[in-house]
């Protein structure tokens, strides 16, 4: 069996940092839509999220996966930052 959560675009990557380090999880969806509203855009904002737990991936192998719309211009946004 494996543990995920989701971070909503307002919730702190903080908050799933001590899972983390306990190890609790297997995966993080970082949510860049609220979810329950359909055809919303794409927040830059959890941008700086997706970052941050990409280089605790790297370090811990675990999974991190992002969950919302993206086009060429917010993935090349993406890449850029």
């Amino acid at each position: 069996m494996r543990a995920a959560c989701a971070l909503r675009p307002g919730t702190p990557v903080e908050v799933v940092l001590p899972l983390l380090d306990a190890q609790a999880l297997d995966m993080v969806l970082v949510l860049s839509v609220e979810p329950g509203f359909g055809g919303q855009s794409f927040k830059p904002e959890v941008l700086p999220k997706v970052s941050c737990l990409l280089i605790l991936v790297n370090e811990t192998r675990r999974k991190e996966r992002l969950y919302g719309t993206m086009d060429e211009l917010t993935l090349l946004f993406a890449l850029l930052r």
